[in-house]
């Protein structure tokens, strides 16, 4: 049996929002930390903490300024919210060492936290996740994109998750109000004076001067990494956007090229990632958009417990010798 239970967390001045679920039985194994991506909450992860097994301790949090936590005008760089997680875990006592699961740009924010607690961290997973290099090598044509495509990914886009989803009704229903209220605080009178969006480039940017890829950072502590078909996600998006006039034939022909390359550019992405340890799976799923925690969080909990399992046959003296950077 697990105890799914939500709280806030006092951190300095502010509350944090936190989704949790507890074993009755003490564990020695990894806390399951889950990270979501830019403007992204707990809602993200309701499937996955619904799925997994209750062996596992798992904990989601809404980042200052999202979901139900407190609001910021703080700038949010991808090394300050690695900070903030870390208070709030401490803050919160939740028990280390973490594995880290991030979604999107969640994975930059894993990977400051990396770099800043080593120690603290037993692997990494990483779903459809970014990297250092993510911006600048999928080159992608904004300007033709904005043009082009309504929504990005939400619930109400053309990518076909409203129809392919594996939630449940009251987990669908919370994806939907969370947008819901995202989107009435965008177009509100008082907007949020910072975002997290506002600091992507120079946060995938900072994450590179670390040099993590090529000194294997994690030893040979694993990491299970997950490739969504993005390509896919784009081109129905551009066809609906099309379909309603839309952009230009020349703005059209560009999506179309990118999305040509863009799968071996994401393939390309995600080797690069192995490279951080010497213990790592790559899953490659075609029929999962870019949300994966919502076309697929079976498969988001199956890489979830591969990796503890992979971190488990390490012996003791193993998993403090890979922890030692």
């Amino acid at each position: 049996m697990t105890n799914r239970t939500s709280r806030y967390i006092d951190v300095d001045t502010y509350r944090i929002y936190s989704v949790e679920t507890i074993p009755n039985t003490t564990s020695t194994l990894p806390t399951v930390v889950l990270i979501a991506g830019i403007g992204a909450t707990t809602v993200t992860w309701s499937a996955v903490q619904r799925l997994i097994s209750p062996n596992l301790r798992t904990f989601s949090y809404d980042r200052l300024g999202l979901g139900k936590s407190d609001g910021t005008d703080l700038a949010r760089p991808a090394a300050l919210l690695a900070k903030e997680l870390k208070d709030t875990l401490v803050a919160g006592n939740i028990p280390s060492p973490y594995l880290l699961v991030a979604h999107s740009y969640g994975g930059i924010i894993a990977r400051e936290f990396l770099q800043a607690y080593d120690h603290d961290v037993a692997g990494l997973v990483y779903i459809d996740a970014n990297q250092e290099n993510t911006h600048v090598r999928r080159d992608w044509p904004i300007d033709a994109t904005m043009r082009c495509i309504k929504t990005m990914f939400t619930t109400d886009d053309a990518t076909g998750l409203a129809e392919d989803h594996r939630l449940t009704v009251d987990e669908w229903g919370m994806v939907k109000e969370d947008e819901r209220v995202a989107r009435e605080r965008r177009a509100s009178a008082n907007p949020p004076r910072s975002s997290e969006g506002l600091a992507y480039v120079s946060s995938l940017e900072a994450l590179g001067l670390h040099r993590q890829l090529y000194r294997q950072a994690l030893g040979n502590r694993p990491i299970h990494i997950i490739v969504a078909n993005l390509a896919r996600d784009f081109k129905r998006l551009a066809d609906a956007g099309k379909a309603e006039g839309l952009g230009s034939e020349e703005d059209h022909e560009r999506l179309r090229k990118y999305c040509e390359r863009l799968p071996a550019i994401e393939l390309e992405l995600a080797r690069e990632v192995t490279r951080l340890s010497s213990t790592y799976t790559l899953v490659v799923a075609d029929h999962s958009g870019h949300l994966v925690p919502y076309w697929d969080p079976d498969l988001c909990v199956r890489e979830i417990e591969r990796c503890i399992e992979n971190w488990q046959s390490l012996d003791m003296s193993e998993r403090d010798s890979s922890m030692t950077w």
